[in-house]
């Protein structure tokens, strides 16, 4: 569980770099991965 909170920041710190456009789509994916996996 600690791994996959570890790759969670790390993929919103990504976001911080990715343009404005781009990061509301991705961030959107990221929370339906973690809605996904949260049902698991």
């Amino acid at each position: 569980m600690k791994k996959v909170l570890i790759t969670f920041v790390a993929l919103l710190l990504v976001n911080n770099n990715v343009i404005a456009g781009d990061k509301e789509d991705i961030v959107n994916q990221i929370k339906k991965q973690w809605v996904d996996f949260s049902n698991k």
